[in-house]
């Protein structure tokens, strides 16, 4: 059994006003975020969980990674990336820059 050893969440707002230039993926569309999962599954196996937080429906969740180390603004008009609930990504990234963060965290660990 492959035991899990990294938590990345990305917590997004899909309530906020979309980016009309080119700002990187918008996390809040569903074929971003399934695409992401089988990426990070096929790179890491089961050693990562990822999981998606959209701060417009679960906010109580967001608030506490957001307000343990992260922005303090609760209309978050960007997306940040948490690995083991410390923030590593806020702003645009895409899949490339979460799976690079991801193995940078995993030879941090070594």
């Amino acid at each position: 059994m492959t035991t899990i050893n990294i938590n990345a969440t990305i917590v997004l707002n899909a309530a906020a006003p979309s980016c009309e230039d080119d700002c990187g993926l918008d996390w809040s569309k569903k074929e971003q975020q399934i695409q992401a999962i089988k990426e990070v599954e096929e790179r890491f196996g089961g050693k990562v969980q990822l999981e998606f937080i959209d701060i417009s429906s679960a906010p109580e969740k967001a608030k506490q990674l957001l307000s343990a180390q992260g922005p303090k603004n609760e209309v978050l008009p960007f997306s940040t990336l948490f690995l083991n609930n410390a923030p590593r990504i806020v702003g645009s990234f895409d899949i490339r820059m979460l799976l690079d963060v991801i193995e940078a965290e995993q030879d941090r660990d070594l």
